[in-house]
């Protein structure tokens, strides 16, 4: 085989990477655009979608133009984000994984309230540690505290515990 047929190997090869990159980045990009969405798209073909969230890549994250919050709202939509974002990663750290459309939820949640606190700085601040009190005051303390400060040793025994405690469910209900 010639080296020259190796470089047009080589170069189709590459070009077939690159379409196949421009694809997905395309993908990646929402339909809807806004502030905090880039890069937060779905994906799929015909009969499958992964990754759609509608208030991140859908019609419901279009910017209303000629709408501007007021500082206490933009406070309550710290606060919603905040939640949602912390709800998330609490699933996450208690399960070890979620979905591709929840990290997408999870990302513009903490975009959406990044850019809040820059505009509203210690009052954004003080909305988001009240949203990890009144959630973490919802759930099991001992998780909570390794959620906020356990080492990766810690965060691991938590995650195993319901699955121990699954397969002890399990078991009990073949004895039955």
């Amino acid at each position: 085989m010639s080296e020259e047929s190796n470089d047009a190997t080589t170069t189709t090869e590459a070009e077939a990477n690159r379409d196949l990159a421009d694809f997905f980045a395309q993908r990646r990009e929402p339909q809807v655009r806004n502030a905090d969405n880039k890069g937060l798209g779905s994906w799929g073909g015909p009969g499958y979608c992964v990754g759609y969230v509608d208030e991140v890549n859908g019609p419901g994250a279009g910017e209303v133009v000629g709408f501007v919050p007021t500082r206490h709202e933009l406070l309550e939509l710290a606060r919603y984000w905040a939640t949602v974002a912390v709800d998330l990663e609490y699933f996450r750290f208690l399960h070890g994984q979620y979905s591709s459309d929840r990290y997408r939820q999870q990302c513009f949640a903490w975009r959406r309230v990044g850019r809040i606190q820059e505009l509203l700085c210690e009052d954004a601040d003080k909305v988001v540690d009240e949203v990890y009190e009144k959630f973490g005051k919802e759930q099991n303390q001992k998780y909570w505290e390794t959620f906020l400060r356990g080492n990766a040793e810690q965060r691991e025994a938590v995650r195993e515990e319901p699955a121990r405690a699954m397969g002890e469910w399990d078991e009990n209900q073949s004895d039955q």
